[in-house]
């Protein structure tokens, strides 16, 4: 059977303290990628001098937003299957190994992993509310959703899919992205092992900031299913109410972290 060729897509935007441990576990993968795309969104600091330090192909996205970005990445690919993350997405050496095997088994599949934080103070009080949100998404949507800290997608699916994607930052491309990808029958795999790390900077943003954030994923449910969405707003909002505490406790202290620190440190 073919070998089928994997490219791996990182938008970024200001990535200087996380875009090199990102590259560095890319590149320290048991199974390599056949394409590296990291795709500029008008960055101001060093984050493409880093870039350029590892064999990556660099694009320029000049429209501000990672939809933006994701999507050009996703264009410019020449791979048969098209994997994204985040700049501060930590990849297990045998992530990508796995993403081969699944689209192995069925070259139609849809991949998205469990992620866990590797930063901040009440990590493992994060990664629990960061399952119940994967069961909530199973239980009221009937799919697992996909999400950009690390997911993957033939790129047969995405040139079907690609001129129904909101172009639009309120919405969650990577949740609509999955949300298609049901309507074409694919169904969404999970990757518990190996894992994925991400950071928890959001932390570091107000709770006002917040809200909206966690507000794109009932808005871009209710685009394609209003009963689904009508079940997803409220429990937006109390999950939002029930984590004002702890992002207090979050903000107050995960802000004042050397950034590098915060990116060193690891979850056992």
């Amino acid at each position: 059977m073919k070998k089928l060729k994997i490219a791996v897509i990182i938008p970024v935007y200001n990535e200087t303290n996380y875009i090199e441990d990102c590259l560095e576990a890319v590149f320290n993968q048991t199974r390599l990628a056949d394409e590296v795309i990291v795709v500029d969104n008008n960055s101001t600091d060093n984050t493409i001098e880093i870039c350029k330090r590892f064999p990556v192909d660099i694009l320029h996205e000049p429209q501000q937003g990672q939809v933006f970005g994701r999507l050009r990445g996703f264009n410019a690919a020449s791979s048969e299957i098209l994997v994204t993350i985040d700049a501060d997405t930590i990849l297990d050496p045998g992530w990508l190994a796995e993403v081969q095997t699944r689209f192995s088994k069925d070259p139609n599949a849809a991949v998205t992993s469990l992620i866990s934080v590797y930063d901040g103070r009440v990590r493992g009080l994060i990664n629990l509310a960061m399952r119940v949100i994967y069961v909530s998404q199973k239980l009221i949507t009937r799919s697992y959703g996909l999400y950009g800290s690390g997911m993957a997608l033939s790129k047969q699916d995405w040139l079907k899919i690609r001129d129904q994607i909101h172009l639009d930052p309120s919405y969650c491309e990577d949740l609509e992205i999955g949300i298609l990808l049901n309507r074409l029958g694919r169904k969404i795999q999970l990757i518990s092992k190996p894992r994925i790390g991400i950071s928890c900077r959001r932390a570091g943003s107000s709770s006002r900031a917040l809200l909206p954030y966690l507000l794109q994923w009932p808005r871009t449910v209710w685009a394609y299913n209003k009963a689904q969405a009508a079940f997803i707003y409220p429990f937006v909002v109390f999950m939002w109410l029930g984590a004002l505490p702890l992002h207090v406790v979050l903000y107050g202290s995960f802000k004042d972290w050397p950034d590098r620190l915060k990116n060193k440190v690891r979850a056992q």
